[in-house]
């Protein structure tokens, strides 16, 4: 059996800090600002979080209001599935026929709301 490289704190330590540059393709990148992939247009201090996310698993995040949100299908080929939520009243969830309907627009774009199954706007 092989010998344990984290048989020990100290191992366990120097373990993980070879660790520190390694970098794989389905992961979250810290800091934000450090992502390669932003538009010019996203200041480094408003890159709040970037992470790639294999296909179907999952990411969460508790964004605060005024907060922008960009999913982008790197290879071509993706369906994304996002549920919100309201932080505060968790059981308030984000209700996209609503969201369609009230705004008669099934192909949002920006400045464009997304509504809860209370009638408010989430984002």
């Amino acid at each position: 059996m092989a010998e344990s490289v984290t048989d020990s704190p100290e191992a366990a330590r120097a373990h993980a800090r070879a660790q520190g540059g390694v970098r794989i393709e389905t992961m979250p990148i810290v800091p934000a600002a450090a992502a390669d992939h932003w538009p010019e247009s996203v200041v480094s201090d408003d890159r709040l979080w970037a992470e790639t996310i294999a296909g179907g698993n999952y990411t969460s995040i508790a964004l605060s209001r005024g907060a922008t949100i960009e999913l982008t299908d790197i290879e071509g080929d993706a369906c994304a599935h996002v549920a919100l939520f309201n932080a505060a009243q968790t059981d308030e969830r984000l209700n996209v026929a609503d969201t369609i309907k009230v705004q008669w627009q099934a192909y949002l774009t920006a400045g464009q709301l997304l509504l809860s199954d209370r009638g408010r706007a989430l984002a």
